[in-house]
């Protein structure tokens, strides 16, 4: 959601009319301006590969996923695809599961088959590389210098110094995606269950 009548919807779906007995895959971002009477599709048909994270900024939006990463600055009427920009000098198999947007140009992009974190402060012209973190399903930022990203067991990292040195904060379960602090606490969601997690205490 945008705002009260704006919103951004990921759906994928399998048919099989064109061939019989094969499921064609199918993939695409919708967008209503309405409050919801009206969708209509705003992205090509990306196939099989799947979106993971859409995040908007007013007509400033990233849409991210499995070799997808595409920008809109006029509300999905049009799109750069920022992918070839982000894979230089790394693999390009990289799946971006998440957005964290800070403004309209400074964004960071994790990715969850351990390529890491990147970060682009220019909105998307260049990008770099966090270090000490191998990355995961989702990344926060609770202020400017404390970040967390959340993912296997193991990947459960925070860095209070801006990513200058990560700290691991295991909490003995996957964690999926995290939410927003209220009352001095940062939600999160493992499998089954949700937790709290005390900002005093990461």
């Amino acid at each position: 959601c945008v705002d009260a009548k704006t919103a951004y919807m990921y759906v994928d779906w399998s048919d099989t009319v064109s061939v019989p007995n094969t499921a064609t895959k199918h993939s695409r971002v919708f967008k209503t301006s309405d409050g919801g009477d009206l969708w209509t599709a705003v992205t090509k048909d990306f196939g099989s590969a799947i979106v993971m994270s859409i995040k908007f900024s007013g007509e400033t939006g990233y849409i991210a996923g499995n070799k997808i990463l595409l920008k809109t600055v006029d509300g999905g009427k049009t799109f750069i695809n920022l992918f070839p920009k982000l894979v230089v000098g790394t693999d390009s198999s990289l799946i971006v599961s998440s957005i964290a947007m800070r403004s309209n140009n400074e964004v960071y992009f994790s990715t969850s088959n351990n390529k890491g974190i990147f970060y682009t402060g220019d909105g998307g012209n260049t990008f770099s590389k966090m270090s000490g973190v191998s990355g995961g399903l989702d990344f926060i930022t609770l202020d400017n210098n404390s970040f967390m990203s959340v993912g296997a067991v193991n990947s459960n990292k925070f860095t209070n110094d801006g990513g200058i040195t990560w700290k691991d904060s295991n909490l003995g379960v996957a964690v999926y995606a995290a939410g927003k602090i209220l009352n001095d606490s940062l939600y999160v969601l493992g499998k089954s269950n949700a937790y709290k997690i005390a900002v005093a205490d990461l």
